[in-house]
């Protein structure tokens, strides 16, 4: 009878810790798809920024953008002006 609720006691602590492992891969491929995503979009503006060419086409474009937001005025407002 001790054999048996001991065995018993040893499966639930089993199950338990491979519950506890599981919940803890998950939570660890969670953070590092989402810390994943967003370096990598870090890297490939760095790669962009990086060519010349592409950071003169870029001046102009972002100086809109950082107006706008400066301002406030949504892509509409601005459509209107031009």
């Amino acid at each position: 009878m001790a054999t048996a609720l001991g065995e018993s006691l040893q499966r639930s602590e089993a199950e338990k810790a491979r519950h506890e492992s599981e919940a803890k891969s998950k939570a660890l491929s969670t953070v590092s798809h989402e810390m994943r995503n967003p370096l990598n979009a870090m890297l490939g503006f760095s790669n962009l920024v990086r060519l010349e060419s592409y950071v003169k086409d870029m001046q102009a474009i972002t100086h809109d953008y950082v107006l706008m937001g400066l301002d406030l005025k949504t892509d509409e407002e601005y459509a209107g002006m031009g």
